[in-house]
């Protein structure tokens, strides 16, 4: 059964009446839904984004106590990390999409184009890969984030390196658990950072870059030069996640059950993200991989993936 017999089942195929001024779907109906969808998903994504940035401007961190002669509290403060925020940021998320694109582009070509066209303009087969698996990589991102922060001030466990830089008044003894004490450290900034131990942000953004990016090696590089450069560079990412999570107990900025969670929380979206958001695993997948492209260039206003299409499925 051929797509466009596929895309007709289970629709009326009435004639329309004499003098009926309803017109027969154009070809631009498809591109309009796409054009509504694409300003949904970055509506989505932008909000999001916001409501990362309203919890941490926002909220403020719960405010525990702690015991006397809890000595996992009372490492020195170091001013100075092997992996500070701006590095796991840059690294996190820029370097799937860079990978993404260098793939995209060496498997496609730089100039390469379909019949796709986008308000009058013919995007480039890679950019169009880049954009639909790049936007799942920010979404999952900004997810993972989201529910990281959220956790962090909800819990408001302190850092190993509470005690040094909070320097509390209160004179402790024993086993004596401390609820009402007050910091006389220098930097209230500090102090207040030194509440979002758990879980840690780290571990967590440096495990959803590397896993969701062993993931789309893993599926779209299909090159048999080599039988262990793909999984040298799986390997590789993972081992730099790892390295980073590791740091974050050594410079006791976290616990290790902090960074725990953390990894567990990146690897656990990253994987959502390419199985159930991403056409990487085959679930949404069509020809070619061109989900974009192929609803561009579809003349009716039904749209069937072409995997569905051979199939012959509604």
């Amino acid at each position: 059964m051929s797509p466009a017999a596929v895309m007709a089942v289970g629709e009326p195929q009435s004639q329309p009446a004499q003098g009926d001024a309803r017109v027969q779907p154009s070809a631009m109906e498809p591109k309009a839904r796409l054009y509504r969808r694409m300003a949904l998903d970055m509506a989505c994504t932008a909000a999001l984004g916001l409501a990362v940035l309203l919890v941490n401007v926002l909220a403020r961190p719960y405010r525990r106590g702690f015991f006397c002669d809890d000595d996992s509290i009372g490492y020195p403060y170091k001013a100075r990390v092997q992996v500070s925020d701006t590095v796991v940021a840059v690294v996190g998320l820029l370097l799937p999409p860079l990978v993404v694109l260098a793939t995209e582009a060496t498997r496609r070509g730089w100039s390469a184009r379909g019949d796709a066209e986008l308000l009058g303009w013919r995007p480039p087969l890679w950019l169009c890969r880049l954009y639909c698996v790049a936007g799942v990589f920010v979404v999952g991102a900004a997810f993972s984030q989201l529910v990281v922060d959220s956790a962090k001030y909800l819990v408001g466990r302190l850092r190993p390196h509470f005690l040094d830089v909070c320097q509390p008044t209160h004179v402790c003894s024993g086993h004596e658990y401390v609820v009402d004490y007050t910091c006389s450290g220098p930097d209230a900034a500090v102090i207040e950072e030194a509440r979002l131990s758990f879980p840690s942000g780290h571990a967590a953004l440096s495990f959803y870059a590397a896993v969701f990016t062993v993931m789309y090696l893993q599926a779209e590089v299909t090159w048999t030069g080599s039988l262990v450069l793909k999984h040298s560079l799986q390997a590789a990412l993972v081992i730099l996640a790892w390295y980073t999570a590791l740091s974050r107990v050594t410079d006791h900025m976290h616990h290790w059950s902090d960074v725990l969670a953390g990894g567990c929380i990146g690897s656990l979206a990253a994987v959502l993200a390419v199985v159930f958001m991403s056409d990487l695993s085959g679930r949404r997948r069509t020809r070619g991989g061109q989900e974009l492209t192929a609803l561009l260039s579809k003349p009716s206003s039904v749209y069937v993936p072409a995997a569905r299409a051979e199939h012959a499925l509604p």
